[in-house]
């Protein structure tokens, strides 16, 4: 069990916290927030996140689901679900030998892997609320671009990678996936089932995680250097309304989500409008 232990270390946490340190992780990043500004944050977020998905849930799971005829176009579907695999596989590789393995848990990451997972479904109403609802992704995979992190990718073609994994999961598969997983309804039921099922991702799960590990996933332990000094230079006010840096930004992040998506979700619609949409 030691052994399992060590090698889990090694491979999944170690880089953060022995390699790479800072906002990636460690004792210092930790220690950040105090644990009862934690403890508040965690059950207030959780809370709201648990009352949207009761709410918004059945919107996103259906009672009963209808194979489309739309149908897969085969070789299509099949190319960039292929091109989504070996982008995952040589993800895994790099996170492992980079021993960062739990940078898996990242949005943009599990992204692909749903993507790959539906352009290998069959289409039905229950993939098309599936495809709706990830709609939430694309404001985050599209800052990734527009505000690249690419210093500590060193790997081979590491860069040529990255910007490959997110043109895919922000401009080519979702347009794909929109126009074969298309049951005539346009919805905004799914992506807010979506942001709560997301959020919950974050608060319970992940914080916990970086908590146990002190890994730095999603910065819920500690900011960036940027957004520290942001946070640091708003009125009195900012700070007496919000319990950390964590909770300003889930108020901006969370809304900003939806809309986008909504503005994803609407472009679409004008592409494919020949199609018969029904708003609902």
């Amino acid at each position: 069990m030691e052994a399992v232990s060590s090698l889990f270390y090694k491979y999944f946490i170690s880089g953060a916290i022995d390699i790479y340190g800072g906002t990636w992780g460690g004792d210092e990043c930790h220690g950040y927030v105090d644990p009862s500004t934690t403890v508040k944050e965690g059950l207030l977020w959780t809370s709201l996140s648990l009352l949207g998905v009761y709410i918004w849930l059945p919107k996103l799971i259906l009672k009963q689901t209808t194979p489309l005829n739309n149908g897969r176009s085969g070789w299509i579907d099949t190319v960039l679900g292929v091109i989504h695999i070996i982008l995952l596989l040589y993800l895994v590789w790099v996170k492992l030998s980079t021993y960062t393995g739990l940078y898996m848990l990242q949005p943009c990451h599990l992204h692909l892997l749903l993507e790959a997972v539906w352009l290998f479904s069959k289409p039905t109403t229950q993939t098309t609320r599936y495809v709706q609802g990830h709609m939430i992704f694309m404001m985050g995979a599209i800052m990734a671009m527009a505000l690249p992190d690419t210093d500590l990718l060193t790997k081979p073609l590491e860069v040529e990678f990255y910007w490959v994994e997110h043109i895919m999961i922000a401009f080519v598969t979702p347009l794909r996936l929109l126009y074969v997983h298309n049951d005539g309804t346009f919805g905004f039921g799914p992506m807010l089932a979506a942001i709560a099922l997301f959020e919950l991702f974050h608060w319970p799960i992940l914080l916990f995680v970086d908590l146990v590990t002190k890994v730095n996933l999603q910065f819920l332990l500690c900011p960036t250097v940027g957004m520290a000094g942001l946070f640091r230079t708003m009125p009195d006010e900012f700070h007496d309304n919000f319990l950390s840096y964590r909770s300003l930004v889930s108020v901006v992040w969370t809304p900003s989500c939806v809309l986008f998506g909504v503005l994803y979700l609407v472009f679409a619609w004008l592409l494919f409008r020949s199609k018969s949409i029904k708003v609902n």
